[in-house]
């Protein structure tokens, strides 16, 4: 038995009993047929025989599965076949044939005189000119269908077994669509966080639709009573609030999410947590998000967990505006590899302080093997009060020898006209690790922090619009 075998035997030993499967008829995988050669034997040195291959352009050869004592009938054959163990050792001729002869059966009970091994594998040839590959069949019994069957083996996981998808590895992941608005039935929810929340519970990518209207994201999460369980010892984001990864989030219509406390209490609470968080791979189409009170419309977030480097951030036409009390739009840590895409974007800011370090869009990178990439194309940065000091774009390092990450950014306006590049956290110096190159964008300013030193990365103007 050969490693493949092995697992697949260790499979349906572990899940036969959760799994259903279905089989067609024509037992012949096109896997194993071997042209240009034909199965004899070779005797061993005991006085065993072994199959062997022989090489013949003329012909071509295979082996199924079997179960000794039921008979096999085939499209036809031009050699002998044979009943073998796992190992290819020869138990008995299953048909003589010294010429081609069409729709033989085998006896696959047939063994020499004193072996008592069990045959386990039915070995055949056939002349590829006669019966070609791609037509030839196999089946159990003494009757060929009609008309070609292809093989195939389906599996099917039985509907009253549940799967932890978050603790399997290596597994491709279930397609599952979920639907907010759109009325009863299953996979439909009320509220866009039930919907958020249903994407933690197993592995997998989901495409989450969400009907036309407004959501009030603040009263999903709880509304107050979530601001004033809060508890700084043991909350943060991580456990109070879902997190989407592999997630495709589509408005269908216009789809406004809308985060407004309306009190100036429990600011603890109210600085950490936000309408939307996101890490690892997500889409974001056709989207507003209103953020008064909350952290970021999206808190786009690695948080340095391995799992989710390397992967792709989309935005698509969507829209966040923050009100006075929220000073960026979207924004977080980025980590090794990130992508970022952001196209036909919107970003507001209402934030009613002057804020330079704030920035309407702001990330982080601590990484320093591997940047990450940020693309923006044709999207608008505004303040809703111009008068205010701020910067339109934010880029910080955390700690010193970050990885270069480039910034390019493609037919954007910017009302404010400030880059700023900064220092996230300590007062190390360091240097600037961002490249940004700007292409038929209105005239902007590089803001670089003292602590940041020569800026060996100076801000890359083509076409600038005035």
């Amino acid at each position: 038995m050969d490693k493949r075998d092995k697992k697949i035997s260790s499979l349906t030993e572990d899940l036969g009993e959760f799994v259903t499967k279905e089989k067609s008829v024509n037992l012949l995988n096109p896997e194993n047929i071997i042209t240009g050669h034909f199965y004899s034997t070779e005797q061993q040195g005991d006085g065993s025989y072994k199959i062997a291959l022989s090489e013949n352009s003329l012909y071509s050869c295979a082996y199924i599965d079997i179960t000794e004592g039921k008979n096999y009938i085939a499209t036809g054959i031009s050699y002998n076949a044979y009943n073998a163990d796992d190992e290819g050792n020869v138990i008995g001729i299953a048909s003589y044939a010294s010429k081609s002869v069409d729709t033989p059966t085998f006896d696959t009970s047939q063994k020499f005189g004193g072996i008592s091994k069990t045959a386990t594998r039915l070995y055949f040839s056939w002349r590829t000119q006669t019966y070609p590959a791609e037509t030839f069949m196999i089946v159990e019994g003494a009757e060929l269908p009609s008309t070609y069957i292809p093989y195939y083996i389906k599996k099917y996981i039985n509907s009253d077994v549940e799967i932890d998808y978050q603790h399997l590895k290596n597994t491709p992941f279930k397609e599952i669509k979920l639907y907010v608005g759109f009325g009863e039935g299953e996979n439909h929810f009320n509220t866009v966080v039930d919907a958020f929340k249903e994407t933690e519970k197993q592995k997998g990518h989901y495409t989450v639709y969400i009907a036309e209207g407004t959501y009030d994201m603040f009263e999903e999460y709880g509304g107050l009573a979530s601001l004033q369980n809060f508890d700084s010892s043991v909350d943060t984001p991580d456990n109070t609030q879902p997190w989407l990864y592999n997630v495709h989030v589509i408005g269908c219509g216009r789809v406004k999410l809308t985060y407004n406390p309306q009190t100036n209490d429990y600011s603890e609470a109210r600085w950490l947590y936000s309408p939307v968080n996101v890490r690892g791979e997500v889409t974001f189409e056709n989207i507003e998000i209103y953020c008064n009170g909350g952290r970021y419309c999206i808190h786009d977030e690695t948080g340095g967990i391995a799992d989710y480097y390397d992967k792709e951030h989309v935005y698509k036409n969507v829209i966040c505006e923050t009100g006075a009390n929220t000073s960026r739009c979207i924004g977080g840590g980025c980590d090794y590899g990130q992508r970022y895409l952001l196209e036909n974007c919107s970003f507001k800011s209402g934030y009613s302080k002057d804020w330079t370090n704030a920035g309407i869009v702001s990330w982080h990178n601590r990484k320093t093997t591997r940047g990450c990439t940020f693309v923006f194309n044709n999207c608008k940065f505004t303040h809703t009060d111009d008068s205010k000091e701020h910067s339109d774009l934010r880029f910080s390092n955390v700690g010193t020898g970050n990885a270069l990450s480039n910034v390019y950014l493609n037919n954007c306006y910017f009302s404010y006209g400030q880059i700023r590049l900064a220092i996230e956290s300590g007062t190390n110096p360091s240097d600037n690790q961002y490249q940004i190159i700007c292409s038929n964008c209105n005239k902007q300013s590089l803001l670089v922090d003292e602590l940041l030193g020569d800026n060996q990365y100076p801000l890359i103007e083509y076409n600038p619009i005035n």
